[in-house]
């Protein structure tokens, strides 16, 4: 059997910079390459690219490749193995290394960034890992990232290139995929968070069973007793019923009796009063965090770092300066019109967000598109939520991929009544129009997109932000 330990040594010598990657496209020169089985292949298919690129020394498991190359290597336990290298390579000790883990449909952006932010907050190091990219004690210098969870290589990279002195806090959203496929490698979380679970990514999981089993897999590498759970979601809840509750610690704003209880008292575009049981503590806010749904991610960020520093002082946590994440309930300042930019991409997410704005403004316009080549299900009753909750709906486009917006409109269509739906194909001229249907005490809300600034059509990307449609309107 190999240890690939044992090649350490010759690595280091070829390389001052170590470097090791399963994405053969990441490969430099001198990398360490390892051929791993993906999703809809196995990575020895890209061992030549790899060696082309630069790689020094291939690992596979493939019992069905060869080769003769001397610096390729079989090794049949390869995963077990991945992490205790990486280790050994980058000379990391991850017992200085603090984990909080959030999952769920929505809210694991919000909840993991300030999650970041009140770490920073209170003086302690704090790297966030997830849609918005890699922030390293910073709240605004990101790096890009490809995934909304990185893989195990990227992510021990990334701490090798930002070592700190003392505890070193990682906040990491954490996807569905990246839970099914084992992304993280058994990294193991000192504290995780099942936010909610609603029905999504059904193109990749097949059946909402399935997508739920992904997000309690999360359980499977964090410390017993230190899961949250949101039981008022009913998916969470049911789950939760057949499994260890020991594994699990209990949030809700409706049942008192669990772990931690969330009570709002008020919540308000200007001001939120609420206050957060936990055990025998009673927390209270008075913030700018709005609406219900960020409070709920807020609670989950504060019950992270309760749960991992016992004795923390939230008295010093200024929560009014604490910022929402880029497109996420994100209100454009320093324009005449009131408008709102939010990631929300599915049901749920729009049901959450528009409810809340709904009753605050006179007229609530909702500017969307749906993504092509993924859950087609979702895209009526994301339709179906928009018109609900709005006056006036304008459906353009999303990131349409390799579909055509006409068969993606038809499928948001079915069940629903079109007549009063405006369709605008063009993301900017949608825009455009909604901005233009405003009055004084209206609200634009255009969802979907939020911090992105590409769009997919045919396969191809090209630039696009919706808060440069915005901002371009008021120059």
């Amino acid at each position: 059997m190999i240890k690939i330990t044992k090649f350490l040594e010759n690595i280091k010598i070829k390389d001052e910079m170590p470097h090791a990657t399963s994405f053969s496209k990441d490969v430099k020169k001198n990398s360490v390459f390892f051929a791993l089985s993906g999703g809809n292949c196995h990575g020895s298919e890209f061992i030549n690219d790899a060696i082309d690129n630069g790689a020094f020394i291939v690992f596979h498991d493939d019992p069905n490749y060869s080769s003769e190359e001397r610096n390729i290597y079989f090794v049949n336990d390869l995963e077990d193995q991945i992490l205790p290298f990486l280790n050994e390579l980058y000379e990391i000790n991850l017992s200085k290394y603090k984990f909080f883990g959030f999952t769920g449909t929505n809210g694991k952006t919000t909840s993991a960034y300030l999650c970041h932010q009140i770490l920073m907050t209170l003086n302690m190091n704090s790297i966030y890992m997830g849609t918005l990219g890699f922030l390293c004690n910073s709240l605004d210098a990101f790096q890009e990232t490809r995934n909304t969870t990185p893989d195990i290589f990227t992510v021990l990279y990334f701490l090798f290139q930002n070592k700190s002195e003392g505890i070193q806090n990682i906040c990491l959203e954490v996807s569905s995929h990246a839970l099914q496929q084992n992304r993280l490698n058994s990294l193991n979380f000192d504290v995780s968070s099942i936010l909610n679970i609603e029905s999504d990514h059904l193109d990749y999981h097949q059946t909402i069973e399935n997508y739920i089993a992904s997000k309690f897999m999360i359980s499977n590498t964090t410390l017993d007793n230190n899961v949250i759970i949101n039981v008022d979601s009913i998916n969470i809840k049911n789950e939760y019923k057949n499994l260890g509750k020991s594994k699990f610690k209990s949030f809700s704003q409706v049942d008192e009796s669990c772990d931690f209880f969330l009570s709002i008292n008020k919540c308000d575009i200007k001001n939120s009063i609420f206050s957060l049981k936990y055990y025998d503590q009673l927390l209270s806010f008075s913030t700018k965090i709005f609406p219900n749904f960020n409070i709920l991610n807020f609670s989950f960020a504060v019950i992270s770092i309760l749960n991992t520093y016992k004795n923390i002082d939230f008295t010093n946590v200024q929560t009014n300066k604490l910022r929402m994440p880029k497109g996420r309930m994100d209100f454009i300042q320093n324009i005449t019109k009131n408008v709102i930019i939010d990631y929300a991409h599915n049901a749920d997410g729009f049901k959450n967000v528009l409810s809340s704005v709904q009753g605050h403004f006179n007229k609530l316009v909702c500017v969307f598109g749906c993504g092509g080549d993924r859950d087609r299900k979702k895209r009526a009753l994301m339709l179906e939520i928009a018109l609900r909750y709005s006056d006036l709906v304008i459906f353009t486009s999303d990131n349409s991929r390799t579909e055509s917006f006409d068969l993606i409109f038809k499928d948001a269509s079915i069940g629903n009544d079109i007549n009063n739906v405006v369709i605008i194909e063009d993301r900017k001229l949608a825009i455009r129009e909604g901005l233009r249907q405003l009055e004084e005490s209206d609200c634009l809300i255009i969802l979907g997109k939020g911090h992105e600034v590409t769009q997919e059509k045919n396969g191809k990307k090209k630039h696009f932000s919706d808060h440069e449609a915005v901002n371009e309107i008021y120059i």
